[in-house]
């Protein structure tokens, strides 16, 4: 993700900043063996933030470059040393980042049900309900507000979907459960209990969460949900959509991906196979092909990326065991194999770009490597990879005049982008492309003003 000129993110344990034209920075130390998803935030009337999440823990990229977790519900915090004050809501202590607003309060000299009413500064906090006595060295226990989690959940499992979305300055994200939460607006770290609904129009484990237009949206692994806000209060501000529920999931948390104002993801339902779907303007359809339905069925995992590039929006999808990269054209609407130099897939996690104006008003697109988290930039002004030259082989559709008279060409000029020192060679294959079948190269000098062969 990018903010402020500086491109964030996780390689291993490490969270890192990259500065446009500078060198990595490390943020802070993070859960490592799970693939991240990264929002951008509202921290206050004009701070911007990044929250990123992999549905285990999540945390917050403040403006001053660190990053803060966010609490999960239940977590216990102390017996921590504070001062109360008899008939005063006001508490001091060394600090106040242990807790979070709404957390539960309890304590000698602390009232039943009293919940911490606001964070007021790094050593200073006030209380929904004045403290009963004085004491400048009270042992209280909190119990925080937060994420949702769920009773008996094993350690590192998934609690809640690993994406966010923000509307109205509040942010959203939804349990495996399907808890739809939101924080206070401004404030990632503050989440009121109240402010939560159910998506249980059916049943199924929440798998993926997304926004179009100003619709939260919950994936379960059949169906899909909207949500609007209605500015409902107390409680959650949103209010179910029942007639633009749909009968189509979301097959794998990572299958989604959102690109300008279009959502992707690889799909499943209760009998069609797998398939891709796209929703744009609040309208789903889908972009699958029946071979690449029989490419996706049976498989169980996959990593998905999407990136603009010279016009064309592309959705990329690794399966597992691939030996090449699907991708969708979406503008062109046109699915095609990508591969690597070395013939593999191509070997990228996620994709990112910056747009502003210390870039030029350019638009830069990077790429996150799956292995050695190096980040490259994809521009097709690059005629090299990493200073190594590449070939890009061109299987264009069979010719046959629709005739079955033998046919030839007397001459072939070529049409394409013309770089001195270019070659292009051409070869032909009548024999439905056996590898023995293949004629020798000719070649095309891509620096003549209109090149051709005899």
């Amino acid at each position: 993700a990018f903010l402020n000129n500086t491109l964030y993110y996780v390689f291993g344990t490490a969270l890192i900043g990259t500065p446009i034209g500078g060198s990595p920075i490390g943020i802070a130390t993070v859960m490592a063996g799970y693939k991240y998803t990264f929002r951008e935030v509202s921290l206050g009337l004009s701070a911007r933030g990044v929250l990123l999440t992999n549905g285990i823990v999540a945390y917050v990229i403040e403006p001053g470059g660190g990053a803060r977790q966010i609490s999960v519900a239940g977590t216990a915090v102390g017996p921590v040393t504070c001062s109360i004050t008899n008939t005063s809501t006001t508490v001091t202590t060394a600090d106040t980042t242990l807790f979070t607003k709404y957390s539960d309060v309890t304590g000698i000299g602390i009232a039943a049900n009293t919940t911490i009413a606001s964070i007021d500064s790094s050593t200073q906090f006030t209380l929904s309900i004045a403290a009963t006595a004085t004491n400048a060295s009270a042992a209280l226990s909190f119990t925080l507000a937060g994420l949702p989690t769920y009773f008996g959940a094993p350690s590192n499992s998934q609690l809640w979907a690993p994406q966010a979305v923000e509307l109205n300055k509040s942010v959203y994200m939804v349990s495996i459960h399907s808890e739809l939460v939101g924080s206070d607006p401004d404030d990632p770290f503050a989440w009121n209990p109240l402010n939560k609904i159910v998506a249980y129009a059916d049943l199924g484990l929440s798998i993926a969460l997304s926004k179009q237009l100003s619709y939260p949206i919950v994936f379960k692994g059949t169906n899909m949900e909207f949500f609007r806000d209605e500015g409902n209060s107390p409680g959650s501000p949103l209010a179910r959509i029942e007639g633009m529920r749909a009968d189509v999931g979301c097959a794998y948390c990572y299958a989604l991906q959102e690109i300008d104002d279009k959502l992707l993801w690889v799909s499943s339902a209760s009998i069609s196979p797998p398939s891709v779907w796209m929703l744009h303007n609040g309208k789903y359809q889908e972009v699958a092909t029946p071979a690449v339905k029989r490419l996706l069925d049976g498989i169980t995992t996959l990593n998905t990326f999407a990136f603009g590039c010279e016009g064309h929006l592309f959705y990329c999808i690794n399966l597992t065991g691939g030996s090449n990269t699907l991708v969708y054209d979406i503008t062109s609407d046109y699915w095609s194999y990508w591969t690597s130099a070395s013939g593999g897939q191509l070997p990228f996690v996620a994709a990112a770009y910056s747009f502003n104006a210390l870039t030029g008003g350019a638009r830069h697109v990077y790429l996150q490597h799956a292995t050695d988290g190096k980040i490259y930039e994809l521009d097709l002004a690059n005629v090299t990879d990493v200073g190594s030259t590449f070939d890009m082989d061109i299987y264009p559709p069979e010719f046959d005049a629709n005739m079955l008279t033998s046919k030839y060409l007397s001459k072939m000029y070529v049409s394409g982008d013309q770089q001195t020192g270019s070659i292009l060679k051409v070869r032909v294959n009548d024999n439905n492309q056996q590898p023995g079948s293949w004629t020798n190269w000719r070649e095309f000098d891509l620096s003549s003003a209109r090149p051709r062969i005899d």
